[in-house]
C-alpha cells in the first residue's frame, strides 16, 4: 500500500476546475518533482493536501489516515513556500522553533529539538542572528528546519528554489537531494523549472490545466513521452514535431534513413534536438545560431518547415547556408495528430 494516496482529488475555483479528477500515489522514499506551465494547478495541489484551500471531491490519505476531512494543524504536513515566509524581527532560533512554540512545548525541549535540526542544517552557527543577516540560501534552509521541526509524515515545497541565482540553485538543489535521502518521508516539490524537476525527482508529475499528463522517472518522461505536450513541454529545445504529409519523398528518406516512414496525415512525427545530424546540402536554410556553453542550438527552416538541432559547439555553421537534416541514431516518435497521444516510435 502507497504512503501517500491522492484520489479523485477535484478543487474549483469559482466554476474553474483548478484540479479535476487528480490521483497520485507515493512511497516513503519518493522525492517527486511536480511540473507544468504557470496556472497548471502545481500550487494548488499543494494547497489542498496541506488544507490550506477547500476540495470539492476526492480523498487525501497519508500514512493510513484520511485528511481531507481534517483541519491544517492536524495534518502532520509540513510546506516551505517560495518566499520562505520568515519573521523578520525574529532570531533564526525562534524563526525555527514557532511551531513548537505553539504546540506548548516545554523551552528546554524546544532548545533540544532546535539544535537538533540546526545540525542536520548546518544552521548551527547561525541560530542567534536574524533572516536579514544571512544569505537567501541559508534563509531557505531555516524555512526547511521550520517545517521539519514539527516531524511532518510529509514535506511540500512550493518553488523554494525559484528567485535563487543559478549557482545558489544548484547548491540548495544537492543539498535538497542530500535531505531527502537522510529523511524517512517523502517530498512534493513543485517547480516550474524542468531542469531542476529532471535533476531533482525521483519521480515526475507532469500536469496542465489541471490534470495529470504524465508520472514516471525523469527518463521515460524524457525518453517515452505520453503525448505531444509531455514531447513538447520537457526538453529543452523542445521535441520538433512534423506532419509526414509537410515532408517530400526525398526529405522523408534524408530526415530518416531507417526503419518505416508512416506517411499518414493523422500522425506527427517527433524528435528531439540533439538526435539530429546537421551536414552539408541543400535541404534546409540555416536561420539562428545560439551558443550555450559548449553546446550551439541551430534552427532551420525549408517552406514552412522548422527544425531545431542541439549540437556541440565546435560543428561550424554558416548562417544562411543551406544544410541536410538527418535522424539517424535516436528515435523518432509517433504520435496521433488528433489525439496528441503517443503511438510508438520508429527505431533506428
Amino acid at each position: 500500500m502507497a504512503y501517500v494516496d491522492i484520489r479523485n482529488l477535484t478543487v474549483k475555483y469559482d466554476d474553474v476546475e483548478a484540479l479535476s479528477d487528480f490521483s497520485i500515489d507515493l512511497n516513503r522514499d519518493d522525492l517527486l518533482a511536480v511540473l507544468g506551465p504557470s496556472g497548471s494547478g502545481k500550487s494548488t495541489l499543494l494547497h489542498a493536501i496541506s488544507g490550506l484551500i477547500p476540495i470539492v471531491s476526492g480523498e487525501i490519505t497519508i500514512s493510513g489516515r484520511q485528511l481531507d476531512k481534517l483541519p491544517p494543524g492536524k495534518r502532520h504536513i509540513a510546506m516551505v513556500f517560495q518566499d520562505g515566509a520568515l519573521f523578520p524581527h525574529l532570531s533564526v532560533q525562534a524563526n525555527i522553533e514557532l511551531p513548537l512554540k505553539a504546540g506548548k512545548i516545554p523551552k528546554a525541549r524546544r532548545k533540544e529539538h532546535v539544535h537538533r535540526i540546526a545540525k542536520l542544517l548546518e544552521l548551527e552557527t547561525l541560530l542567534g542572528r536574524r533572516p536579514n543577516q544571512i544569505s537567501g540560501g541559508e534563509q531557505r534552509r531555516v524555512a526547511m528546519a521550520r517545517a521539519l521541526i514539527k516531524r511532518p509524515d510529509i514535506f511540500l515545497l512550493d518553488e523554494p528554489l525559484a528567485s535563487l541565482d543559478p549557482w545558489l540553485r544548484h547548491k540548495m538543489g544537492q543539498e535538497l537531494v542530500e535531505l531527502h535521502d537522510r529523511l524517512n518521508v517523502p517530498i512534493i516539490h513543485v517547480t516550474h523549472d524542468q531542469a531542476e524537476a529532471l535533476g531533482l525527482g525521483t519521480r515526475i508529475a507532469i500536469i496542465n490545466k489541471g490534470r495529470i499528463q504524465q508520472i514516471g522517472s525523469p527518463d521515460d518522461v524524457y525518453d517515452r513521452p505520453k503525448n505531444t505536450f509531455v514531447a513538447t513541454f520537457v526538453g529543452h529545445p523542445p521535441m520538433n514535431l512534423l506532419s509526414p504529409s509537410a515532408l517530400s519523398p526525398e526529405e522523408m528518406n534524408l530526415l530518416f534513413p531507417h526503419g518505416r516512414r508512416p506517411s499518414s496525415v493523422d500522425v506527427l512525427l517527433g524528435f528531439r534536438p540533439e538526435d539530429v545530424r546537421v551536414e552539408e546540402g541543400r535541404g534546409f536554410v540555416l536561420q539562428m545560431r545560439q551558443v550555450q556553453g559548449h553546446e550551439q542550438i541551430a534552427v532551420f527552416t525549408a517552406q514552412g518547415k522548422r527544425i531545431t538541432a542541439r549540437l556541440k559547439r565546435g560543428k561550424p555553421l554558416q548562417q544562411g547556408k543551406t544544410y541536410d537534416l538527418s535522424v539517424p541514431h535516436g528515435p523518432v516518435h509517433v504520435f496521433d495528430a488528433n489525439t496528441g497521444n503517443r503511438m510508438g516510435n520508429i527505431s533506428p
